[in-house]
């Protein structure tokens, strides 16, 4: 089970003259002693009832009930409450074929109501409990105490903790695991979410191998978009996008050295009159899910057989905001680039997206972008380029009623032309 966001330890504050709210994240190796004690006191437990496991005890591990509570929530990521099999306890107990004709727990219960019914109109006293349930247990060869275990094997406090991995976590998948479920529980509660990406970025991060000064490069930011119209299609969600100047980033910012282009996306979903604002917040975080990649398996091959990487999206996000809702109130919710490389680089992947989650250098919309591209690469190796560099799907270009993405840009110093 994961989390709602009212259940994250979490801080209010005001920030120019809004409400903030910031969510307790846990930072690489923090914790780290208290989680294991709190995977130890799982393993301990293994095999037995869920009425022995103590939320008291649990909290004195951790110290802090809502961390506890999402932490414990976090580990049945690896660790189930199981009902044990009727006919598993039967045989345990060496019952009768009558016995172990019943199917459960309920049908063992309404044969006790009916017994009762018929010995004691319905009532039975607590003096005459004990002897009621043995006259009622002899038949089926079991004694009061069994019978008595038989008729709540079905509730959940005699469901028996099992792991289903092979070995226990690591206190820091924990740990990693938790940042991603509270990620995601303050995206499922936002009406909006903001990234301003650095569009230069992708250039810096996704160059290839430099020949003689020449360099081919892989996709731009323009796949990002490309990928988000597809996914906002499916999901139902907007977005909105505009270009904005870095002069508001540091001197020393590697933007200011590039283009100083900034692109900011919007992804939000729509408003109703009767809806609450929030009621996208699942498909905002799905969609952001999706963009940041945080859900590829490193080194996991698509259906072609090429490998997936994770997107350079995340490293190219300067600023991520969102605006999220609980308690009837709105409040602000800032994601510095530091808090994003605290999600988690390796998670399993739903198969249902594999198509969409592959990587998008690796796929071209046309045997001819293929073959410019695998000829730019050829002449780069024999160093015939003269200092041009090629990068696929770079920044989109805004129109009045549209976005134009190139298929490529040629860059050389100062010069770019989009093709």
């Amino acid at each position: 089970m994961r989390f709602s966001l009212q259940d994250v330890k979490k801080s209010i504050h005001r920030r120019g003259g809004e409400l903030a709210v910031s969510l307790s994240f846990l930072r690489l190796g923090e914790l780290h002693s208290e989680i294991a004690r709190l995977i130890a006191y799982h393993e301990q437990l293994l095999g037995q009832p869920q009425h022995q496991f103590s939320h008291d005890e649990v909290q004195t591990c951790i110290g802090e009930y809502r961390l506890a509570h999402c932490l414990i929530a976090t580990l049945s990521n690896w660790y189930t409450w199981q009902q044990r099999s009727w006919s598993e306890v039967v045989l345990e107990m060496k019952g009768s074929a009558e016995l172990l004709a019943f199917s459960s727990s309920v049908q063992l219960r309404l044969a006790l109501y009916s017994y009762v019914n018929a010995r004691y109109q319905g009532f039975l006293s607590t003096q005459d409990r004990q002897e009621a349930l043995q006259a009622f247990a002899e038949p089926y060869q079991l004694d009061a105490s069994d019978l008595e275990y038989l008729l709540v094997l079905d509730s959940d406090s005699e469901a028996l903790l099992t792991r289903e991995a092979s070995q226990p976590p690591d206190p820091q998948e924990v740990a990693t695991l938790y940042n991603q479920w509270v990620f995601e529980a303050a995206l499922s509660s936002a009406s909006s979410v903001c990234f301003v990406i650095d569009c230069a970025a992708f250039a810096r991060m996704s160059s290839g191998d430099i020949q003689g000064g020449a360099t081919v490069m892989d996709s731009g930011v323009g796949a990002v978009i490309k990928r988000l119209c597809y996914l906002s299609r499916f999901l139902g969600v907007y977005y909105d996008l505009a270009y904005e100047s870095a002069a508001s980033l540091p001197a020393e910012h590697p933007a200011n050295d590039d283009n100083g282009l900034l692109l900011s996306l919007t992804l939000y979903g729509p408003q109703e009159v009767t809806g609450v604002p929030q009621q996208y917040g699942m498909r905002l975080a799905r969609l952001c899910r999706a963009l940041l990649g945080y859900g590829l398996a490193k080194g996991a091959k698509t259906e072609s057989g090429h490998t997936k990487r994770r997107p350079t999206l995340p490293r190219a996000i300067i600023s991520t905001e969102a605006t999220v809702h609980f308690l009837q109130r709105a409040y602000h919710f800032v994601m510095n680039p530091e808090l994003l490389q605290l999600l988690p680089s390796v998670v399993e992947t739903d198969q249902r997206n594999s198509s969409a989650q592959a990587d998008p250098s690796q796929l071209f919309d046309s045997s001819i972008e293929q073959s410019f591209s695998e000829a730019f690469g050829a002449l780069a190796t024999g160093l015939g380029v003269d200092g041009w560099r090629l990068e696929r799907e770079p920044e989109p270009l805004l129109l009045d009623h549209g976005i134009f993405i190139p298929d490529f840009a040629l860059t050389r110093d100062r010069q770019r032309i989009y093709v």
